[in-house]
């Protein structure tokens, strides 16, 4: 017996033609922008000039490897996009389907009597052809999973029956697992000489392509072809590293400083080059993993150490430009 609800919120994504796995939570907002035609010297208006809709895709993930014994191919355990950012900037083909089904179904496939798969009766399908991937975040702490979150947008939504989307041979009903990965299963940091990694605390990584499109004159409001859609840049990703306080020169607070020691006074005295650039890596054992490079240290916040006995702790926020790439 179900549990009174009319339907679950999702209970199954595809990306490509791949299930996703690891989904903690999936939410869709579908908007246009209205442009009012006002009539000059009244209260009455022209018209009302709709723009393209756009649906906006949240979706959020546990990050992991596959089970022993399960193909690393079969289905995403990984990243929701990988290569580097340029090429998932560029990438607006993406499908996305998305399944529901009554809260009394026990998948969204069933077999037939000859043994082969098909979608139920009682599921339904959206689906987001020419979606794009308009930014991409990962967390992880001590005490908790990577986490994935995405954000995807498309200008083409269709309900039920949804072309591209398959309705046979579905195998999200099929006893696949995974292992969340965990901090002990990150391999390497590294976050240059002024973050010890053995007291790292949790990480947060944020990379936004800020998806646009263009306005083509002489035609409607807005032309949302995946030919016409572009990132915006720099593509400025942003990291920040939370670490345990120490009280050991490592520590020290010196990126307003010159590294002579000496503060400058005058223009004549300030540096000649640009701020050190470094680069951000962070590997795990199932070749899953993030590199950014031409990163720069913006601030130091230094709190915490509180009087009811909490650790005092540094964090480190980091910039990078148009560089990185997501592995696994």
């Amino acid at each position: 017996m179900g549990n009174k609800r009319v339907f679950y919120a999702c209970q199954g994504l595809m990306l490509d033609g791949k299930p996703l796995y690891g989904v903690q939570s999936v939410s869709v907002r579908t908007e246009q922008n209205t442009n009012v035609v006002e009539s000059w010297g009244s209260l009455n208006i022209s018209g009302v000039a709709v723009d393209t809709p756009r649906s906006t895709i949240t979706i959020s993930r546990i990050i992991a490897s596959a089970a022993s014994g399960v193909p690393q191919g079969t289905g995403i355990y990984g990243g929701i996009g990988s290569g580097d950012l340029r090429s998932i900037s560029e990438n607006h083909s993406r499908q996305l389907c998305l399944f529901v089904s009554d809260d009394t179904q026990p998948g969204v496939s069933e077999r037939t009597t000859d043994g082969v798969s098909k979608l139920s009766d009682n599921t339904r399908v959206i689906s987001f052809k020419d979606s794009s991937i308009n930014s991409l975040s990962y967390s992880i702490s001590v005490d908790g999973f990577l986490t994935e979150n995405t954000e995807i947008i498309a200008y083409n939504k269709e309900f039920n029956p949804a072309s591209g989307c398959p309705l046979a041979n579905m195998d999200f009903n099929k006893n696949i697992k995974g292992n969340p990965i965990q901090r002990q299963d990150i391999s390497s940091f590294n976050f240059s000489n002024k973050v010890p990694s053995a007291t790292i605390q949790d990480v947060n990584i944020s990379i936004p392509f800020n998806i646009q499109t263009v306005d083509e004159f002489g035609t409607a409001l807005s032309r949302h072809s995946k030919a016409y859609r572009y990132a915006t840049f720099p593509i400025a990703s942003t990291v920040s590293v939370t670490a345990i306080y120490q009280n050991t020169n490592r520590f020290d607070n010196y990126m307003f400083a010159e590294p002579t020691g000496t503060n400058t006074t005058t223009c004549d005295e300030m540096p000649s080059d640009f701020p050190q650039m470094t680069e951000i890596n962070i590997s795990t054992c199932s070749n899953f993993g993030v590199s950014l490079s031409n990163c720069i240290l913006q601030s130091i916040d230094y709190g915490g150490g509180d009087a009811g006995g909490g650790h005092a702790t540094l964090t480190y926020d980091f910039v990078c430009y148009n560089s990185g790439i997501i592995h696994g």
